[in-house]
């Protein structure tokens, strides 16, 4: 191909665009609204199923049931733990935080050692905030506050919360914690399915928000000063009531989404801007990952074959979730943008 300079006839210019256009058609490949797989880890050497998938900077953290995984991006293996029931994670600054069905551990973030134990405790759901870890035990009313540090990691509060009109936690959700509160879904002591904020230290309800459906498969995500709520299913009439909801801070209902298209809302990610949902498998229908403004107007769908994710990452312009092909299988998916690139990377 000619090289084009300030003294370039019109002919040479027309010529060099034909050829460079031609090129382009013979080796695009157009990434519109479908995403590919570029690789996946199918078990890390345990057949168990994958119970959910964080990330920091650089690495992924993958919690299998009976295996807690670091990896690359690449997902080349750092450290692997081996434990026969895990519950729930999460991650700060310097540790992995776990929970099987009898301890609770801190762990090295680098090296994979374990640092300290809570022993003869178990938690199903926790979050890192301001050095404290907050959890609780679903199917009861019982929440835990453990001092994080590395050289205390030592139970704070044990409180039964049937005194702030809680039943118990859901056994599916999750909890998250913002300099705002605590924000959790419940069964109420109506045994309705609601959202409570409660304050850091677990004396007060501050707010609730009326789900009425199960609060199964449901996830909450914080954005800027948004509480996003998924359903993975719904049941229509209800006040309140949406499969994908936005809410002010404390819980006032701004958005909801009741087109029964987004009854299968799973996992939850952003990246500041825009929001990426994982919806699992439908009868007649692919799983699909779908992006939303923080308005939640649907703005792309992403298309691939597989299962729903309890949880989804969106990094670096790709998707990474797990259930791809089955439940024990995390893949990471070709970028959401549109672009073109040669065949042969594929």
């Amino acid at each position: 191909m000619a090289k084009l300079n300030e003294n370039s006839s019109l002919k040479e210019i027309m010529d060099t665009l034909e050829n460079t256009t031609k090129e382009i058609e013979d080796n695009k490949v157009i990434y519109d609204n479908a995403i590919t797989i570029v690789d996946k880890k199918a078990n890390f050497n345990d057949s168990t199923n994958v119970l959910n998938i964080l990330y920091d900077d650089s690495y992924i953290y993958v919690l299998k049931a009976s295996k807690l995984v670091k990896t690359d991006l690449n997902f080349n293996v750092i450290f692997s733990i081996s434990y026969s029931n895990f519950e729930c994670f999460c991650i700060s600054e310097d540790y992995i935080y776990a929970s099987t069905a009898e301890n609770i551990y801190q762990i090295n973030k680098t090296t994979g050692t374990i640092n300290k134990t809570i022993a003869n405790n178990f938690v199903n759901d926790m979050c890192f905030y301001n050095n404290i870890l907050y959890c609780y035990k679903s199917s009861t009313a019982t929440m835990i506050l453990i001092n994080a540090s590395s050289n205390l990691f030592s139970i704070n509060l044990t409180k039964d919360c049937a005194s702030l009109s809680i039943k118990s936690f859901s056994s599916s959700g999750n909890i998250k914690v913002n300099s705002t509160g605590i924000y959790v879904l419940v069964q109420d002591s109506s045994d309705i399915a609601s959202i409570y904020l409660l304050n850091h230290n677990l004396t007060q309800k501050i707010a609730s928000a009326i789900l009425r459906d199960s609060n199964a498969g449901r996830k909450i995500m914080l954005l800027n000063n948004g509480v996003y709520v998924s359903c993975n299913r719904g049941v229509m009439g209800y006040p309140g009531e949406g499969y994908f909801n936005k809410y002010t801070s404390n819980l006032s209902l701004q958005i909801k989404l009741s087109d029964s298209k987004y009854g299968n809302l799973v996992g939850l990610d952003n990246n500041s801007n825009y929001i990426y949902a994982t919806k699992g498998l439908r009868e007649y229908e692919h799983a699909k990952i779908v992006k939303f403004s923080s308005n939640l107007n649907e703005l792309d769908s992403y298309e691939f074959e597989g299962y729903g994710s309890p949880n989804v990452i969106y990094k670096n312009y790709n998707i990474y979730v797990n259930g791809n092909i089955d439940n024990k299988t995390i893949a990471r998916l070709a970028s959401t943008k549109k672009f073109y690139v040669k065949r042969e990377m594929f």
